[in-house]
């Protein structure tokens, strides 16, 4: 476990998940609700074609910050994932979805943020998003070990730097997913066992009760937004089929990697005392 960044992080902050996960972002967002479209997202995406279906990419969109992109991306993105999804055993990895996001020398960027959270939508128990909550909250650490991630920008026109720079975040993408697993499987009292354990406590308490009365009314459901009315509609009807489901019943879509990501990147938002900031 040595050189692990979640493990450093962890030693600074081991009550970072009942600390952040109950706290208010000051942007309004409630992570109750983002976590709401995620649990919608990861029980439909083998259940639709993610390729034509407005629903579940409305949805995605939103909580995946994707609404901005191009038409011609969301469409080649779409694609890529409904093309894979179906496979259990990983047959897509992150340097085949940079290079078939923006292959193209031009572009002054490279995609590893929407590629990971492609892949981590694909292989959830392997694989973690990444985004810039994520690395402003680990970037400290990784510097210690010498793990920066790569750059974004790309050379204009530079073929070569446009391939290398995907190796790059190729070769760290793969740690970052040992570095997630490892943490996970980590023995109590060294840190991931313990943030998922604060992680089922918040959720079996604060995100079941509010979700009882959040998706059992429909007094909202005039003023929802497309970003959120498919998940209301969902969950409707989850509970109506099972009006005594436990929290555990839902809980357990959520894989361990992901419990770490959300925890990670709520904590983002916020400085802590004792800890790096």
């Amino acid at each position: 476990m040595s050189n692990n960044p979640l493990c450093d992080l962890y030693k600074r902050e081991p009550k970072a998940a009942t600390h952040f996960l109950k706290k208010t972002r000051e942007n309004g967002g409630d992570i109750r609700l983002g976590l709401a479209q995620y649990i919608y997202l990861i029980n439909n995406v083998q259940a639709v074609d993610v390729s034509t279906n407005e629903d579940f990419q409305n949805v995605y969109n939103n909580f995946f910050a994707m609404g901005r992109r191009e038409n011609d991306f969301k469409q080649l993105y779409y694609g890529l994932m409904q093309r894979h999804k179906k496979s259990c055993k990983v047959k897509l990895n992150f340097s085949t979805v940079l290079k078939t996001l923006h292959d193209k020398p031009e572009k002054k960027r490279v995609e590893p943020v929407f590629s990971a959270k492609l892949l981590s939508m694909l292989y959830p128990r392997i694989m973690p998003p990444w985004d810039s909550n994520v690395r402003g909250v680990l970037e400290p650490y990784l510097k210690k070990i010498g793990e920066e991630p790569p750059p974004e920008t790309l050379v204009k026109g530079n073929d070569e730097e446009h391939h290398k720079r995907i190796g790059d975040w190729d070769t760290f993408y793969k740690k970052l997913c040992v570095w997630y697993c490892d943490f996970v499987a980590s023995p109590k009292g060294l840190g991931g066992l313990d943030w998922i354990e604060q992680f089922k406590n918040w959720f079996d308490k604060e995100w079941c009760d509010w979700s009882n009365g959040e998706f059992r009314s429909t007094e909202k459901d005039k003023k929802l937004p497309k970003s959120t009315k498919p998940v209301y509609e969902w969950f409707r009807k989850i509970f109506s089929e099972k009006p005594k489901m436990q929290a555990e019943e839902i809980r357990k879509c959520i894989e361990p990697v992901k419990v770490i990501d959300l925890i990670l990147w709520q904590r983002g938002y916020f400085p802590f005392e004792g800890s790096h900031k």
